[in-house]
């Protein structure tokens, strides 16, 4: 038999095999009708996409999230409310959120000191950040307004630049002496980027779903992707010509204070970290932590507490294992609290860089070594909060004081504030106590602090706690490629996110991206045509 003898043979049986005959498909002369050729290959690719739903449907997918803040949190509250919409109600999911740590919340915490808890990590929300708010509104959770009586102060390391007044008249006239009209001029750029930066909602609702963080970023306008791209002085000094005391004085104090680093830090950051000292600034009453506790709560996902990733293997057939160890001495499976699970997908919601990545992952791509590799280029920045009970020396009473410069000649802490607690209210005293109830303060620095530095600023000290984690990304490599959301079919990087900056808000749209690429890997999810989901550049290719 020849070739095309062969090739004849086959395409009579794979004809007899079809739902119709030679005949439905043949004209009247002899020739193929054109339309029923169509019809015989849209028929054909129905049929194979319909014969993979319904494996898909006859079995529960598997999704596992790693890391319980408020970005591992939301992403399963996103999947699940994703998921549960769809119309294939034979599709079954089951979601489990690995978190190391006793409790969930991860840089969203408060402490306690006397009775009384306040915020130590992120603390703050914008008017304008769409998905914190909606998400409090259907958790029924109230606004706690962020109000204090004490005066603003810029301080240099040795003196104070500048100091707000009692008078709002007063302060105004100091403003437009020793800075001009910088503070107007630098309000209106942010307040731009901000109107851009809103887009990733319209887009989202949309169903649009990024690989890459620049393209997420492009999407919302080039200007926003083209921040992450330039430092924040350069664009402060060369682009809107602002006056040198202002951005050394006022703008790298709230730098210092946002995220512990200068004004070489991106330009991204530098916006996001100067919008997070306006006057549309607000918290949750009860401490913002209780934001991932409700988005774990109605995601209905299981959790898994204590409980350390060690690897992430892919097992083949869109199979991920996920070996994990049990933190807290209990034991599983006999086998020194090791145990393992299979997941159709894998998203990973906790930083992954050289200090804190303990994550190995196994066959996820054929440049194996390059996914084990690529984050040790990523670093974070040490950030310490000391919280003291106690009274402030008489030169910082009813103060709230940023540094503008640290380090060598400069101050060793980045602010000074009192704190109010999440419950905005004080436990009840007497009122010969209440004149003698000392205050709790917060200092942010780049290092642990000794007890000589502290008495420099307390004239009494009855409590201290301290937090040393890695609270933010360590921006100071400009230009540096952004982290890809996608690593590999079936594993995601949220937390890629952060590396344009970081906010409660990043977090909540990193988490919808991703939820949005698992929900389109799954088929059940489809963007709204007109738009771009996708653009092209600087990625990082794994």
């Amino acid at each position: 038999m020849t070739n095309r003898q062969a090739i004849v043979a086959a395409a009579l049986v794979l004809i007899q095999l079809l739902p119709f005959t030679y005949s439905d498909i043949k004209s009247s002369d002899g020739s193929f009708n054109a339309h029923h050729r169509d019809q015989l290959l849209t028929t054909t690719d129905e049929k194979l996409q319909q014969q993979q739903q319904q494996e898909q449907q006859q079995r529960t997918i598997r999704i596992a999230v790693i890391g319980g803040g408020v970005g591992g949190t939301a992403a399963a509250y996103f999947l699940n409310e994703l998921l549960s919409k769809q119309q294939q109600s034979d599709l079954r999911h089951e979601i489990t959120i690995y978190e190391k740590n006793y409790r969930l919340g991860g840089r969203l915490h408060t402490v306690n000191v006397d009775n009384n808890h306040y915020e130590a990590g992120g603390s703050i929300i914008h008017e304008r950040n769409k998905y914190a708010a909606d998400l409090m509104a259907k958790f029924g959770l109230k606004r706690r307004a962020l109000r204090s009586d004490d005066r603003l102060c810029i301080y240099n390391g040795e003196r104070f630049v500048f100091c707000e007044s009692s008078w709002d008249i007063v302060t105004l006239i100091r403003l437009l002496r020793y800075y001009g009209l910088d503070l107007i001029r630098l309000q209106k750029q942010v307040t731009k980027v901000i109107d851009h930066f809103e887009r990733i909602y319209r887009l989202q609702s949309e169903q649009h779903a990024y690989d890459q963080v620049s393209d997420l970023l492009t999407a919302m306008d080039s200007l926003i992707y083209n921040l992450t791209r330039t430092s924040y002085k350069h664009m402060l000094d060369s682009e809107y010509k602002l006056s040198e005391q202002f951005i050394s004085q006022i703008v790298q104090s709230i730098s210092l204070v946002n995220y512990g680093q200068t004004i070489s830090i991106p330009a991204l950051v530098g916006m996001v970290s100067f919008a997070g000292a306006g006057s549309q600034l607000y918290a949750i009453e009860g401490g913002n932590k209780l934001l991932p506790l409700h988005l774990a709560h109605f995601s209905q996902a299981r959790m898994m507490l204590n409980t350390k990733v060690v690897s992430i293997n892919y097992m083949g057939d869109h199979r991920f294992r996920i070996d994990s160890k049990r933190l807290d001495g209990v034991v599983v499976n006999n086998n020194h609290s090791v145990q393992s699970d299979i997941y159709d997908h894998v998203i990973i919601a906790t930083p992954l860089a050289s200090q804190t990545n303990s994550i190995q992952f196994n066959n996820l791509t054929k440049r194996n070594e390059l996914i084990n590799d690529i984050f040790d280029k990523y670093h974070m920045h040490r950030t310490v909060a000391t919280f003291v009970k106690g009274q402030v020396l008489n030169k910082y009473k009813d103060l709230s004081i940023l540094s503008c410069d640290i380090g060598r000649g400069g101050s060793f802490f980045t602010s000074l504030s009192k704190l109010m607690p999440v419950q905005n209210r004080i436990k009840p005293v007497n009122s010969e106590a209440a004149g003698k109830q000392q205050s709790v303060y917060k200092v942010f620095s780049n290092r642990q602090l000794d007890p000589h530095e502290l008495y420099g600023l307390f004239e009494q000290i009855d409590d201290i706690q301290q937090i040393n984690w890695f609270a933010y990304p360590d921006y100071r490599s400009v230009g540096q490629p952004l982290p890809p959301f996608r690593l590999r079919a079936g594993v995601y990087y949220l937390n890629a996110i952060e590396w344009a900056a970081s906010a409660i808000e990043m977090s909540l749209i990193g988490a919808k991206n991703v939820a949005l690429l698992v929900c389109h890997e799954l088929n059940v999810c489809h963007a709204v045509k007109g738009n771009l989901t996708s653009r092209r550049r600087n990625r990082v290719e794994l």
